[in-house]
């Protein structure tokens, strides 16, 4: 997540337009803005209008070369799920000034917190990319590993919800430690992601292994790992 945050003609938009190109070089990007207090207008006499407005949750429009929706949800957590799932490697994020995000400040902002670079160029933020917070979801993992998992391989994605723990330190140790400690010969592909989701603690593991059997085994252990710091008690 590339969290853009600035006051009203401080040049975001400029920068998005900028960084978008240079993103698309790495992978699909998405881009997420806060309206404020401006809402959109849905075009009249559409048809797509009309069936959101008679209550769907979803509404899209599909022509040739692109699709439209309408999404009936605010919350932005949910909206990055609805990008990961669908393949998304980089979504930037304009406004939404108050959250806790590592950010990309665009001219004076007084009191921004967590600023990462303050009016960069394009290359300045592509140098400092892995400061940034990744949001993950079993989709979105899902999508990356099949990418990499041979044909006939199994692959399990597995995802664990818990209360959150004090020291989520130790699941970033853990997450660089833990395909050292699972993947060995046989061509086991192992990843690590966890995030606070709705005021718990979601951790999902992705397993590549060369049969299913494998595979389990594998989960097995990965869940024997994980258990003691979840439990707060890591060895």
């Amino acid at each position: 997540m590339i969290h853009i945050a600035g006051f009203s003609n401080s040049g975001k938009t400029t920068l998005i337009r900028e960084l978008i190109p240079a993103l698309a070089d790495y992978g699909p990007v998405g881009v997420v803005k806060h309206l404020g207090h401006h809402d959109y207008e849905l075009p009249e006499g559409k048809d797509t209008t009309a069936f959101f407005e008679a209550g769907a949750e979803i509404s899209v429009g599909v022509d040739g070369a692109r699709s439209v929706a309408a999404v009936r949800e605010t919350d932005l957590d949910m909206i990055l799920e609805i990008l990961c799932d669908a393949g998304i490697r980089y979504a930037i994020i304009e406004g939404f000034k108050t959250k806790p995000f590592p950010k990309v400040v665009i001219g004076e902002y007084p009191g921004a917190e967590q600023v990462i670079l303050t009016n960069p160029a394009v290359t300045d933020i592509l140098e400092r990319l892995d400061l940034f917070f990744d949001f993950f979801t079993a989709g979105g993992l899902t999508r990356e590993m099949r990418a990499g998992c041979e044909a006939g391989m199994t692959l399990l994605i597995s995802t664990t919800r818990c209360p959150l723990i004090a020291d989520l330190a130790a699941l970033a140790t853990l997450r660089a430690e833990f395909s050292e400690r699972l993947q060995g010969s046989g061509g086991i592909t192992v990843r690590l992601e966890y995030r606070e989701s709705a005021g718990e603690l979601e951790i999902t593991t992705g397993i590549c292994a060369p049969d299913g059997r494998t595979a389990a085994e594998t989960s097995l252990r990965a869940a024997g790992i994980l258990l003691p710091v979840i439990a707060g008690r890591r060895d």
